[in-house]
């Protein structure tokens, strides 16, 4: 092993445990192709797999969907997509098992991914299983236009472009248009249904409560425009202001 200029760290247990998780997952996801025509199931029959399947659907898949939205993570003339990604994690490796691994590296992972796809069918499946249900989240945004969350891309987009620490925000919530000072990074991030008046500045908080309540937020649709230095950064095409 130490014949060979490899620094000492790049041959240490956790080095090689690294290398060959890397090489497992590589393999299974070569042998998987991306497509679950390679499995040898169609459906899921395992009862805690079927409720993970339901929670995911209903708790985790639209947040997933937005997420890949904002991020930008799809095609904006097609559909959205992931690629299987394995999530294989090597049991505590044996100096033994590092061994036989060292002396033949090639046959070790490719026995070590066989076991591992043979013995996860539904874990794999239902991998591309969460993903269908990401793209049905994904196109139902996609296709609703009103859906708030496509002024917050285009709010983080328009922010995000600028150095500005503060901004000038004007909104129209409950017939009212106020203008308002405010930090501009929560603009530059989702902020899932509406923006805090705690990022508002000291004294248009305060006039801000007066207008709208203690406790009032307000949503991305309620902004009119941002602007910044006598420059809009964003305008509200659905709004005259």
């Amino acid at each position: 092993m130490f014949d060979n200029s490899d620094n000492v760290t790049e041959r240490s247990a956790d080095a090689l445990n690294k290398q060959f998780k890397a090489a497992v997952c590589g393999a299974v996801e070569t042998a998987v192709g991306n497509d679950r025509n390679n499995l040898c199931i169609t459906e899921l029959s395992s009862e805690s797999m079927l409720r993970k399947m339901e929670e995911y659907k209903k708790y985790h898949a639209g947040s997933e969907a937005r997420k890949a939205y904002l991020n930008g993570d799809y095609d904006e003339d097609g559909g959205f997509e992931v690629t299987f990604r394995c999530d294989y994690s090597p049991e505590r490796r044996t100096e033994e098992s590092l061994l036989t691994y060292i002396l033949d590296p090639q046959e070790y992972v490719r026995a070590e991914a066989e076991a591992y796809i043979d013995s996860h069918q539904e874990d794999i499946l239902s991998d591309f299983l969460a993903n269908d249900m990401i793209s049905a989240e994904y196109a139902e945004i996609i296709n609703n236009p009103l859906n708030p969350v496509h002024c917050v891309k285009r709010i983080m987009r328009a922010v995000s472009a600028s150095s500005a620490k503060t901004v000038n925000v004007t909104i129209s919530k409950d017939g009212v248009e106020f203008t308002f000072k405010a930090e501009a990074n929560q603009f530059r991030s989702d902020c899932i249904s509406n923006y805090s008046n705690w990022n508002i500045a000291a004294a248009d908080r305060r006039e801000f409560e007066t207008r709208f309540g203690r406790h009032a937020r307000y949503e991305p649709n309620d902004i009119v425009r941002i602007e910044y230095a006598r420059s809009v950064l964003y305008k509200n095409e659905n709004m005259g202001g």
